[in-house]
């Protein structure tokens, strides 16, 4: 009896305390196709892909994945100009190694989109003491 109240214990804290594992920092193949695409295509992907709207931060807006990453869209004249996702506590070197492999896989910097739009990576916070974010501008 006494081995299975240990047991018991023993299973409710290891599941207690396990710590939930942060993704690594991707701009996703959704955010790319909304590069260059008008405000309401941006608002159906995100709807489709059964995301929520967070906020909105210095003209980024902020929707959050059903697997918990944080995503952004800036619209500049209507159309989405810049996609973005945060990079959680430490992850700065995964987002580094992420453009590192973008761009080796590319062989050079500049990316282009299956609708030709051309747009570079970069790491940048959304304002003055912010969190940072992996960044894919759009070009043209």
């Amino acid at each position: 009896m006494k081995s299975i109240v240990t047991l018991a214990i023993t299973l409710t804290l290891g599941t207690s305390c396990s710590t939930v594992t942060e993704l690594a920092p991707v701009i996703t193949n959704q955010q790319l196709q909304c590069l260059n695409k008008p405000k309401e295509f941006v608002q159906q992907a995100i709807t489709a892909n059964k995301q929520t709207f967070v906020g909105q931060e210095q003209g980024v807006f902020l929707v959050k994945t059903t697997d918990g990453r944080l995503l952004g869209y800036l619209f500049e004249q209507g159309e989405c100009s810049t996609v973005m996702t945060h990079i959680p506590a430490n992850g700065l070197a995964q987002a580094e190694a992420f453009i590192a492999a973008e761009v080796k896989k590319n062989f050079g910097p500049m990316f282009r989109t299956s609708d030709n739009v051309s747009y570079k990576y970069y790491t940048a916070p959304i304002g003055q003491n912010a969190d940072t974010y992996l960044v894919a501008q759009a070009l043209n």
